[in-house]
């Protein structure tokens, strides 16, 4: 500690005042980078949603079995299981309890890539409830061994677990494929 304290009475006011504007200007820089990464996801979202003939946004979600177009794909949701805790601990022991005010929900997803290569890690798959929160997937819990990864031209497909909370209900399923959102339609339970 007391060489960095050496250094910087080394580089007198001069030196404090450019350390001060290096600091200054690279703050800004990622500022701006980050404002220019919003404005294209918004951008994005917006013409993946006109692609989707309006439908996508939260207040009009992607209708019940309808694929969700994507530049680099399309997902729909299947079906729901929305008392799973004890499907989702048959499928793995090492499943924990869900927490305390909260359930096991499975959606089954369908991918179809339209590019050379497709991966799970590109989706971030969240369920919105009933006030606006979104909940995301505690781990993966696929069924299908092929969900992770697909050619283009190949439909991935699965079952994806999330904590949910027991006293809420699911409004919509929100889809984040790299700069594109879009929200669906959530399958109706059995």
């Amino acid at each position: 500690m007391k060489d960095i304290l050496k250094i910087f009475a080394g580089l007198g006011l001069f030196g404090m005042a450019a350390v001060g504007c290096l600091v200054i200007v690279l703050c800004g820089g990622c500022i701006a980078i980050a404002l220019l990464a919003g404005a294209g996801e918004e951008a994005a979202t917006k013409d993946a949603i006109a692609s989707n003939g309006g439908f996508g946004s939260e207040d009009k979600p992607i209708p019940l079995q309808t694929w969700a177009k994507f530049d680099d794909g399309d997902v729909r949701a299947t079906q729901i299981n929305e008392n799973a805790d004890q499907a989702v601990q048959r499928m793995n022991t090492f499943n924990s309890t869900p927490p305390a005010g909260s359930r096991y929900i499975l959606v089954y997803f369908e991918v179809n890539c339209k590019k050379k290569t497709c991966n799970e890690s590109e989706l971030d798959l969240r369920l919105m409830d009933d006030k606006g929160e979104a909940w995301g997937e505690p781990f993966s819990t696929v069924l299908d061994p092929d969900l992770g990864s697909a050619v283009e031209g190949a439909i991935m497909e699965g079952w994806q677990a999330f904590f949910f909370p027991s006293d809420r209900e699911i409004k919509t399923i929100k889809v984040e494929w790299l700069s594109e959102t879009l929200y669906l339609t959530p399958p109706i339970a059995n």
